[in-house]
């Protein structure tokens, strides 16, 4: 299944429907979310749980007990699909999804719409997308990982744990009444490949810069990101961290506020 430069993949709606009666099929305790064991269960024809270097189910929305409910099952699958669309394939024909698996995903412009005019389209009309990419970055104790674990609904955690490599955490959120699904991938201080990488940089729909606003040397990390790499073109919120700590001014040439207005952005997030 080749996906062109400006498409990507996301779950078809008899994909999702299939993953759905997977999870109700493997829920024996009928309590809307999956125990180790129920977990064990699905994979068991598998090679196992495909997600395992992501801390699955910390990646995506669980219940109280830390097990992964519908909502949660979903997302990963959408997040999973999205990043590494033959996985699913994979994973869809483990689980015994009837006919061809590759009706289990569609193929979507980034732009929205349908992608190039020389794909062959397997359904006719306009897709439009529903699962988009965030990388996250910043300096090393800015509270990126604090963020993106809020975002899929985690508690705080109070020991510091500093980032070696990417982490992807992926919820739902309201779009005008519409529901999407958010990847969030957070990048440690020294992983500085992806922005390097102009094909990797054209999978991100949006970049989000974070500092510690207690921190006076945290800013000034993200406008060396900005002169160091070509980043101009995507679309950027900076997000200021740690409001409940003493704020401090920030070491840089110019102030965080000032900056964004430079760049026609708004003003820091806190």
């Amino acid at each position: 299944c080749d996906v062109p430069n400006d498409c990507c993949v996301e779950l078809s709606p008899s994909g999702y429907a299939f993953l759905t009666e997977i999870f109700k099929r493997y829920d024996a305790d009928g309590d809307s979310a999956l125990i180790p064991e129920e977990l064990d269960n699905i994979f068991s024809l598998s090679p196992g749980v495909p997600w395992k270097h992501s801390k699955f189910p910390e990646s995506t929305v669980t219940n109280a007990a830390g097990y992964v409910t519908l909502e949660g099952w979903l997302a990963q699958w959408s997040m999973s699909t999205l990043l590494d669309h033959k996985l699913t394939l994979a994973y869809l024909a483990y689980f015994g999804f009837p006919g061809d698996t590759r009706d289990g995903i569609c193929i979507v412009g980034r732009n929205g719409g349908s992608g190039s005019s020389g794909l062959k389209k397997r359904k006719k009309g306009k897709q439009q997308r529903n699962v988009f990419l965030c990388y996250v970055v910043g300096a090393a104790g800015s509270g990126k990982s604090s963020l993106i674990r809020a975002f899929a609904k985690k508690p705080f955690a109070e020991e510091y744990t500093p980032t070696t490599r990417s982490t992807t955490t992926v919820n739902s959120v309201d779009v005008k009444g519409a529901e999407k699904y958010l990847v969030m991938q957070e990048f440690g201080p020294y992983d500085t490949s992806v922005l390097q990488s102009r094909r990797q940089l054209e999978y991100c729909d949006l970049l989000v810069m974070v500092y510690d606003s207690s921190d006076p040397t945290s800013f000034a990390y993200l406008t060396k990101l900005r002169s160091n790499y070509s980043l101009d073109n995507l679309p950027v919120i900076f997000v200021a961290t740690k409001s409940d700590l003493d704020f401090v001014e920030q070491r840089c040439d110019t102030l965080p506020d000032i900056y964004c207005r430079e760049l026609k952005l708004n003003s820091p997030l806190y």
